[in-house]
């Protein structure tokens, strides 16, 4: 299905395009990591989950949950330590996908962003109060 006929569908299921697009590649690379391995089984545990952000404060709770995530399930003490993240990248002004710069704004500027993530470690965004 090409994408401009996607965006003159009204009726197209965009929540269900994605996540089966998610999930061939997901099954993709289990199947390939298996054949490599010599291994059967699942590799991920749990399904993936999508859920809509409802505003500002739920956003930037996301973003801090997502960087504190790792300290948060005992991988790395600080921030910093965990080699896969987007945060140091944002930090380091290393180049990337990330939109970091659009990061950085949205936190009031670097000194806000790390100071923020520095106070707020770890905060469910799904159970914050404001959300």
């Amino acid at each position: 299905m090409k994408l401009a006929k996607i965006e003159e569908d009204d009726d197209f299921d965009y929540h269900k395009f994605i996540m089966q697009q998610l999930s061939n590649c997901l099954n993709s690379y289990a199947k390939a990591f298996n054949k490599q391995h010599s291994r059967r089984g699942a590799l991920f545990l749990d399904y993936t989950k999508r859920t809509h952000i409802k505003g500002d404060f739920y956003l930037t709770n996301t973003i801090n949950y997502i960087h504190t995530n790792p300290i948060h399930h005992g991988f790395c003490k600080q921030l910093e330590d965990w080699p896969y993240s987007s945060y140091n990248a944002i930090i380091d002004n290393k180049a990337g996908i990330v939109e970091r710069k659009l990061l950085i704004d949205w936190f009031g500027g670097l000194e806000n962003f790390i100071s923020f993530h520095q106070t707020q470690i770890h905060i469910d965004p799904e159970n914050s109060i404001e959300n």
